[in-house]
């Protein structure tokens, strides 16, 4: 719900607008170990996550996230009172009493943070082991700037696309590892400690953590009060919200456990022809548009609403995206009466078999033929992981007859998901390799929705026993025991009643401009020429691509 930017207090980094707009509410500031910690807060009924920068004796921090599991971590370590109302101030605590590889294994939750030790006098950040939480980081000289928002860091000095980072989310959708779209800013890989030594030139060394082997919780009330609480806490904001919604199951449990008194207008991501009951048909989209302008006095959400009711479902990211350029201004930042943008968190099935991809493994694993994954053996001898790939394999096809080598694209993938690229298929290495990639959030979450409010209630962090790093670094086993019927449970007594569940359509191209070319910047760095010839979806990756970059607007 908020964001931060942490930099050498003798560095001038100003903050992008888009990190200002994740937290618009307060900024703090706080200076430690030579470093300026900034925070920019959403202002939250209840005021949970309080003023940060967070202090607690020798150590400053900046945060966001949710921890599960802080009241009983507050309760067994014997923390403050202050510890037990606040998740935040128990994870400062438990970091300042414990060494971060020995706290950090214990937490339950989703999370980013930094903090900044005098005793040390290092300074350490990290994000949860699914890579929920953004987090990034960016070595100018012997500096380090650290943040939540990407664009902050692609801001303070001069970037450039990088061509690996280019081709890895075309193919893929998002990167793995530290890997990001710009050469010279990294992301932090997702369950890894990285240390700062601020003395010694900004060396930073990095450690893998492992992460909590048990289950949280394992009672259904409990589960039930976990998702309230969730919900209620981050659902109750100062001003107007605006909440995407998917007409899925776990959608669906949080609208109905969004407090009945916080004005929030849902807009579901699906045609009203898909979706599934009356309660996931949208209202009128111009209806809609004058509610939310009314609020907001002005029309901010025109490109994005003025799509439903007249344009078949399409993909509810990039509508995001644009949505999200519209909301960037600083009209918009200003404005008494903004509305927050909020989306709903995603549950188990976004972490374990997406698009019915192990439905078909399992198929051609027990002997029957795929044909498209047949066709993917063609293309790479790693194929396995070219199964989560955004472009449809004939389209793979069509960058490997331009020259394209996407055998060594998907192995060096591979590779950064901490995946063996000559492992045998089978679902539980599928299963290991989605977990460790974090696919479906990628570019997408990370870069557009990542700046903006969301309503995240992750049930794979509550319900399941989902690790990547063993002690000793290397992977650790994943259980892809879903919790669906754990939700079902919920959603039974909440009186939902859920006959099935579909994927997104990924059709983007009614906010493609038809004059579309790709910038400079970009084609600088692609390995193969645009022409008339390229296939849609690769065009369309191209267009989102320039437009996360900044460089051009959807059609509206």
């Amino acid at each position: 719900m908020c964001g931060f930017l942490v930099a050498p207090a003798s560095l001038k980094v100003a903050a992008a607008l888009s990190l200002r707009l994740r937290g618009p509410d307060e900024m703090g500031t706080g200076f430690r170990c030579g470093f300026k910690l900034q925070s920019f807060r959403l202002s939250i009924v209840g005021q949970r996550f309080g003023k940060q920068p967070l202090t607690f004796r020798n150590s400053t921090m900046v945060y966001n996230g949710e921890i599960y599991n802080y009241k009983a971590l507050a309760a067994t370590h014997g923390l403050s009172q202050s510890a037990h109302e606040s998740d935040a101030q128990c994870l400062l605590e438990l970091l300042t009493i414990l060494p971060p590889v020995v706290a950090i294994p214990k937490l339950v939750g989703h999370f980013a943070f930094v903090l900044a030790d005098d005793v040390s006098g290092h300074v350490t950040f990290c994000r949860d082991h699914m890579g929920v939480k953004p987090l990034y980081f960016r070595c100018y000289g012997d500096a380090i700037v650290i943040s939540s928002d990407i664009q902050t860091l692609v801001n303070a000095w001069p970037s450039t696309v990088s061509a690996e980072g280019a081709l890895e989310a075309l193919m893929f959708g998002g990167h793995a590892g530290e890997q990001t779209l710009y050469g010279d800013i990294a992301s932090a890989t997702p369950g890894v400690l990285y240390i700062v030594d601020h003395a010694a030139s900004s060396v930073v060394r990095r450690h893998s953590v492992a992460l909590s082997q048990t289950p949280y919780p394992v009672d259904v009330d409990e589960f039930m009060e976990v998702l309230k609480t969730s919900v209620h806490e981050q659902a109750r904001v100062a001003v107007p919200a605006a909440c995407l919604v998917s007409s899925g199951i776990d959608s669906r449990i949080v609208k109905r456990l969004v407090p009945s008194d916080q004005t929030m207008y849902f807009v579901n991501a699906l045609s009203d022809e898909m979706s599934f009951s009356a309660e996931d048909v949208n209202e009128d989209p111009d209806t809609i548009r004058l509610n939310l302008s009314t609020a907001m006095g002005t029309e901010y959400f025109k490109t994005w609403l003025c799509a439903y009711g007249t344009v078949p479902a399409h993909n509810n990211y990039f509508a995001l995206c644009m949505l999200y350029r519209e909301l960037a201004s600083d009209d918009s930042l200003n404005h008494p009466n903004r509305i927050k943008v909020a989306i709903t968190g995603e549950g188990a099935d976004e972490y374990f078999g997406g698009y019915g991809r192990y439905k078909q493994l399992a198929v051609w694993l027990s002997g029957q033929a795929v044909p498209w994954i047949e066709a993917l053996q063609a293309i790479s001898t790693s194929w396995m992981y070219l199964m989560n790939s955004r472009l449809h394999h004939s389209s793979l096809q069509w960058l490997c007859e331009q020259g394209v080598d996407c055998d060594a694209a998907t192995r060096a993938h591979a590779a950064r998901s901490n995946c063996d690229p000559d492992a045998s298929a089978s679902i539980d290495r599928l299963s290991r390799y989605d977990i460790q990639s974090n696919l479906r959030y990628g570019l997408q979450k990370q870069d557009v929705a990542g700046m903006m409010s969301s309503i995240e209630v992750r049930v794979p962090m509550v319900t399941q026993r989902v690790h990547q790093f063993a002690a000793d670094g290397s992977m650790a086993a994943a259980t892809p025991d879903l919790s669906k019927l754990r939700l079902q449970e919920v959603a039974a007594r909440l009186g939902i009643i859920q006959p099935k569940k579909i994927g997104f359509p990924v059709s983007l191209e009614s906010f493609i401009p038809s004059s579309y070319q790709p910038t400079e910047a970009l084609c600088a760095v692609l390995p193969f020429a645009f022409t008339d010839a390229i296939p849609e979806d690769i065009r369309q990756g191209l267009f989102m691509l320039d437009v996360l970059n900044g460089c051009c607007e959807g059609e509206s």
